[in-house]
C-alpha cells in the first residue's frame, strides 16, 4: 500500500449551455477562474468535477446523479435560474449533503433558497474575481470545519415538522411563520422580483491585471478572438 491519501471531490452544479455560448463562457470562467483556483490548490487539494467534463463511460444521467449524491462537497451556481441546476440541487438537498450556493451579482435568488447563505460573485473585473475567490475560500473553510452543520430547505422543513409533531410550541410557531413568509415571497415573485442591490463602489473598471489575465484564460478555454467574451 502506498498510503497515499485519496483526494476529495467537489461537484459543480449549474448552467453549462452550448459550446461557445455566453452561458458556457460564464460557466467555464467560474469553474476555471474561481472554483478550481481555490479548491484544487493548497490547503484543500480537491478534485473539481462538472458533468460535461466527465469522460468516464456509462450513462451520463447515472454518472451525474452519483456525483451529486456522493461527492464530498457540491457547489451550486444558481445564475440564470437553470431548471437542471435546481433539479440537481434538490437531489443534493434531499440527501442532506453539504453544498455551497453561488449566484452572479445582480441576479435574484428564488424564494425557495432565500434563507440560504449564498456567495454573490462577479467576473466583470479582476478585483471581482479576487473577491469571489476570497469569499469562496472563507466559506469553504467553514463548510469543512467540525462546527459546520448542514442546512437546506429540506433539513429546515424536517426539523420544523418534527417539532410540530412533538407538540413543541416553538415548532408550531416557526411552521406558521414559515408559511407566511412563503406567501409573501410568492407575492414578491408574482408582482416582480426585487433585485439585490450592488454596491456602486464594487462596479470597478477592468484593471490592467484583468486585461492581462483575460487572454491567458481565453487561450486555456479555446476562445481566442471570441468577441462576445464579457464585452457586454
Amino acid at each position: 500500500m502506498s498510503g497515499k491519501k485519496e483526494k476529495k471531490v467537489c461537484f459543480v452544479i449549474g448552467p453549462i449551455g452550448a459550446a461557445e455560448s455566453k452561458t458556457r463562457v460564464n460557466a467555464d470562467f467560474l469553474l476555471d477562474g474561481i472554483i478550481k483556483e481555490v479548491l484544487e490548490k493548497e490547503p484543500f487539494n480537491y478534485i473539481v468535477k462538472r458533468a460535461d467534463k466527465d469522460v468516464s463511460p456509462g450513462s451520463i444521467n447515472t454518472s451525474v446523479i452519483n456525483d451529486i449524491i456522493h461527492a464530498d462537497l457540491a457547489i451550486a451556481d444558481l445564475s440564470e435560474r437553470n431548471p437542471n441546476a435546481f433539479y440537481e440541487l434538490g437531489i443534493r438537498h434531499a440527501f442532506h449533503k453539504p453544498v455551497i450556493h453561488m449566484i452572479r451579482e445582480g441576479e435574484v435568488l428564488p424564494f425557495d433558497n432565500l434563507d440560504q447563505r449564498c456567495i454573490y460573485f462577479s467576473t466583470e473585473s479582476w478585483d471581482g474575481i479576487l473577491r469571489a475567490r476570497e469569499k469562496l475560500h472563507e466559506v469553504f473553510q467553514y463548510v469543512v470545519s467540525e462546527n459546520y452543520k448542514i442546512s437546506s430547505p429540506v433539513t429546515i422543513a424536517n426539523a420544523v415538522q418534527k417539532m410540530s409533531e412533538q407538540g413543541d410550541e416553538t415548532g408550531v410557531l416557526i411552521s406558521s411563520l414559515s408559511e407566511r413568509m412563503q406567501n409573501i415571497e410568492k407575492n414578491i415573485n408574482k408582482y416582480g422580483n426585487i433585485s439585490a442591490p450592488i454596491d456602486d463602489n464594487r462596479k470597478t473598471q477592468k484593471t490592467e491585471s484583468f486585461v492581462r489575465f483575460k487572454p491567458v484564460f481565453d487561450q486555456k478555454l479555446g476562445f481566442i478572438g471570441h468577441k462576445k467574451f464579457h464585452e457586454n
